[in-house]
């Protein structure tokens, strides 16, 4: 199970994942899995997700929302140990 913010509003990102998968077809989000998008940021995951997100809002509670710029999209592909690897990273603005 996981504990995770989710940006509001939330289009933007829903945007840009579309045009990444369409820029990467093999690659889906989330495999294939799953049609939604569900634009989020992952702070826990484990079994007890009451205290994760407890633990999460007592340190970063204060800090939401948080402002920010996105500046590039990295592809990240799962590894058979549960860990994450960059694949690619595309840079975002103007060409």
């Amino acid at each position: 199970e996981h504990v995770w913010l989710a940006p509001d509003p939330s289009d933007r990102f829903v945007a840009l994942t579309a045009l990444t998968a369409a820029r990467f077809p093999h690659w889906p989000p989330y495999g294939g899995a799953s049609e939604e998008v569900i634009p989020h940021l992952t702070v826990g995951c484990g079994k007890n997700t009451d205290a994760m997100a407890s633990a999460a809002r007592d340190q970063i509670g204060s800090g939401l929302p948080m402002p920010g710029t996105a500046h590039g999209v990295t592809l990240l592909e799962e590894q058979a140990d549960g860990t994450w690897a960059e694949l690619t990273t595309l840079a975002l603005g103007a060409r």
